[in-house]
C-alpha cells in the first residue's frame, strides 16, 4: 500500500482460491473478471477512506479486459487500485509476471449523501411483466458459460417493453470470502436482462457504464438477492434479503 495527501494505492495478487472463484464467469468459454467487480473493489476502497458513506462510480469504461485464462503459467493477475484524492478518479489496473501495470478501467468516486431505503416492490413489478423464466432455460439461452456462484438466478420476470426482474439466490449467507460472493450476485443481476434482450445467444459483456450507485456499502445481507434494471432508464437497483 501506498498514501500521501494527494492519493492513496492498494496493491494484491489474486489468490488461488479467488482466482478459482473467479473463472466460473466466462463470456462464451473464457473467463475473465466481470466488470461488476469493479464495484467491489472500489467500494472496499471507499469504506476504507469514507466510511459507509453511499456513492456513485461514474463514467466507467472497460478499456483492457482482465482475462482469468492461462493462470497456470504466471498464478494470475496483480492488480492495482490507485486513488487520485484531488480528482476523485479510481483507477484499476493489472499485470502479469514479467509485464508492464495496463488500465482495465477508470472510475469517478462521488460520495453522495445518505439515501432512503431502495427496496424492490417484487409484487408490483411482477405483476407488470408477461413472460417468466427459470435458471434453465435461462442458462441455455445465453452464450456465456456461467459457473459455480456466478449461475445464480434462480428465476426472472420480464417482458416487451417492460422492467426485468431477476431473483439470486443461494443455499446459505456467506460469512467468509464475503467479497467474493458479492462479485457474483452483482454480475449475476445482469443475467436477466440479457435473456430479456435480443441477445441470439451471442457471448456479451459491457463495454462500458455510465454509473454505478451504491446506495448502501454493507454486503452482509446476500443469500437472495433481486436485480431490477428498469426499462425507462435503464438503471440497475439491488435488493438483498
Amino acid at each position: 500500500n501506498r498514501a500521501s495527501s494527494s492519493e492513496l494505492q492498494w496493491e494484491q495478487q489474486l489468490l488461488p482460491s479467488e482466482l478459482a472463484f473467479l473463472q466460473c464467469h466466462r463470456v462464451g468459454k473464457v473467463p475473465l473478471l466481470p466488470g461488476t467487480c469493479y464495484i467491489e473493489m472500489a467500494r472496499n476502497m471507499a469504506v476504507a477512506v469514507h466510511g459507509g458513506r453511499a456513492f456513485t462510480l461514474a463514467r466507467a469504461v472497460f478499456e483492457n479486459i482482465m482475462f482469468l485464462d492461462d493462470t497456470n503459467l504466471d498464478g494470475g493477475p496483480s492488480i492495482r487500485l490507485h486513488l487520485d484524492r484531488a480528482h476523485a478518479l479510481v483507477t484499476i489496473s493489472s499485470r502479469r509476471e514479467n509485464t508492464a501495470w495496463c488500465t482495465n478501467t477508470n472510475l469517478a468516486l462521488e460520495l453522495r449523501d445518505a439515501v432512503a431505503n431502495t427496496s424492490i416492490d417484487v409484487a408490483a413489478v411482477i405483476a407488470r411483466c408477461s413472460e417468466q423464466t427459470i435458471a434453465g432455460a435461462l442458462y441455455a439461452a445465453i452464450a456465456n458459460d456461467y459457473r459455480g456462484e456466478f449461475r445464480a438466478i434462480a428465476e426472472a420476470w420480464g417482458g416487451s417493453g417492460c422492467d426485468v426482474l431477476g431473483r439470486i439466490a443461494y443455499s446459505s449467507s456467506a460469512r467468509v470470502d464475503v467479497h467474493l460472493r458479492t462479485c457474483a450476485w452483482l454480475d449475476a443481476c445482469t443475467h436477466a436482462p440479457i435473456w430479456f434482450s435480443d441477445h441470439q445467444r451471442r457471448s456479451s459483456y459491457a463495454a462500458s457504464v455510465g454509473a454505478y450507485h451504491m446506495d448502501s456499502t454493507d454486503v452482509s445481507s446476500n443469500r437472495e438477492i433481486w436485480g431490477l434494471a428498469t426499462a425507462d432508464e435503464a438503471a440497475w437497483t439491488s435488493a438483498s434479503h
